[in-house]
């Protein structure tokens, strides 16, 4: 749980950065943009959060290391706000004094 939690929370603050490109950004109806990232890139999803605007901020990624980040705004229009590829999947490391 806390490291979908804190994959949450990188996927948010990343996309802080990409929010004002969502104008130039890829948006179709939710289930074809998750469909054609399935499809055409064998991309899943890994991750989700909610931004403090209530947007839905989900990750998607492959096997083979390309990943987009979409954002879903509360008015329901999903957007591809960042790709790439050589993802890498890193292991959740709990700060001193966290519990387990």
């Amino acid at each position: 749980m806390k490291r979908n939690y804190l994959l949450s929370c990188a996927v948010i603050a990343t996309c802080a950065i990409f929010t004002p490109a969502l104008a130039a950004a890829v948006c179709l109806e939710r289930d074809v943009l998750i469909g054609r990232l399935a499809t055409g890139y064998g991309e899943a999803q890994v991750g989700v959060g909610l931004a403090s605007d209530g947007s839905v901020v989900e990750m998607f990624v492959s096997k083979t290391g390309t990943w987009t980040i979409i954002i879903t705004t509360p008015s329901g229009r999903s957007c591809a706000a960042a790709s790439g590829t050589d993802w890498l999947e890193i292991g959740l490391a709990v700060p001193k004094g966290e519990p387990t």
